[in-house]
């Protein structure tokens, strides 16, 4: 989560509001080790946050003001590829949007961490710390558990077992998860079913950190219609 730019409020929470008041309810989430989730953010796997996706979805089926037979997937960036898999695991999911979602796990954490470091992780013990500097600036600590599993995840070939409608969202400036709009037709060569790819004027974090204009023109807007027509 990060604060849209001239605004108060974290990019998730603007979109939360916006499908809230399309009438669609909705359930945000921090992978355990993150944001207000307790446990280790080092200890993190994706097969781990694949996990706490598939709980979280398992969980509003228990809902009593939730319509189980009527529900969504949205996810961004390293949160796309766990969507990819989440929709393999619950095909029964109506809809999916991905936003800039991570499709060559490899290629995207080399350009994040430097190829190095990658190379280092793969190589180290599972649970080895690797401690790495961000291209976005900051540094984030993680254990040789998670790059082993870099070659293993695959945003295509999970959504190949989804056949529910699916709208990708990319940026065409992008410069982490690259090349655009080829990293995001990827996704829709390999899936069988109603499908859009939306190319965006953009970064991969869609200028809301500098601006909530394209979030509120076009990114919100056009998830909150995928999910109307198709929930």
């Amino acid at each position: 989560e990060f604060t849209v730019g001239g605004t108060q409020t974290g990019l998730f929470a603007l979109m939360a509001a916006t499908l809230a008041q399309s009438g669609i309810a909705s359930l945000r989430i921090d992978f355990t080790g993150s944001g207000e989730s307790s446990g280790d953010w080092a200890r993190t796997t994706f097969s781990g946050q694949i996990a706490d996706a598939v709980d979280a979805f398992d969980y509003l089926q228990t809902l009593p003001k939730v319509d189980g037979s009527r529900v969504g997937i949205l996810d961004y960036s390293q949160g796309g590829l766990v969507g990819a898999h989440l929709a393999a695991a619950r095909p029964e999911a109506h809809a999916v949007v991905l936003w800039a979602p991570v499709t060559n796990p490899i290629s995207t954490y080399s350009t994040i961490m430097g190829p190095d470091k990658v190379q280092e992780g793969l190589a180290a013990p599972a649970d080895s710390p690797i401690t790495a500097d961000l291209s976005w600036g900051g540094q984030t600590t993680l254990n040789g558990a998670f790059f082993h599993e870099l070659p293993l995840v695959s945003a295509a070939g999970a959504i190949a077992s989804y056949r529910g409608p699916l709208q990708v969202m990319v940026g065409a400036r992008e410069t982490i998860v690259t090349p655009q709009p080829t990293a995001g037709n990827q996704l829709l060569r390999y899936h069988t079913g109603p499908e859009r790819l939306i190319l965006l004027d953009s970064d991969h974090d869609f200028g809301a950190e500098k601006s909530a204009d394209l979030v509120t023109r076009a990114l919100a807007p056009q998830t909150v219609a995928w999910f109307k027509d198709h929930l």
